[in-house]
């Protein structure tokens, strides 16, 4: 029985070691003071399309330079009017991302968004395995090598990475 014992504890501690260690990870996930994790990607961009879908003008959402890079490539496909960097006199920076609509009847640009990896299941997607949105009338968003950006932009430099979101 001494054996069956230790082993157990073996398993126990090394089950935990595992569980730590991926919360370290390098991908922004949040562990709230009660032991949530959160996926601050995920709540960014809905963030973003409840901020359209309510009709406002901007949002804020907490700074981090991941975030700024979506922001960016948000901006240059033209589903965000602009994004800006602000400082706070206390609980950090945000960004203020100004939301975008589309001109004939007020619509915002994001109506739907879907997060393909999370933290708790990453999927990565070589160049040739890139695929379309919404036959063509969305977008899939990468992280690469070469830093965040669209399926075609993907596909045309001949890159691939992990798969963060899709957006109509």
């Amino acid at each position: 029985m001494g054996v069956g014992v230790d082993i157990c504890e073996i398993l126990v501690s090394i089950v935990s070691v595992s569980a730590n260690s991926r919360i370290k990870g390098s991908f922004p996930v949040y562990v709230s003071h009660h032991g949530n994790r959160m996926d601050v990607i995920s709540n960014m961009l809905i963030t973003i399309k409840n901020g359209g879908l309510r009709g406002k003008k901007s949002v804020h959402v907490p700074f981090s330079s991941f975030k700024t890079s979506i922001a960016k490539a948000l901006l240059d496909t033209g589903y965000i009017a602009g994004y800006e960097k602000k400082d706070r006199n206390k609980g950090g920076n945000i960004i203020e991302v100004n939301l975008a609509y589309s001109e004939p009847a007020d619509k915002p640009r994001i109506t739907q968004v879907k997060r393909i990896s999370k933290p708790s299941r990453r999927l990565y997607a070589g160049a040739k395995d890139i695929y379309e949105v919404k036959q063509g009338r969305g977008d899939v968003f990468l992280s690469t090598p070469k830093g965040v950006m669209t399926g075609k932009q993907a596909r045309e430099g001949h890159t691939g990475g992990e798969i963060l979101f899709e957006i109509w």
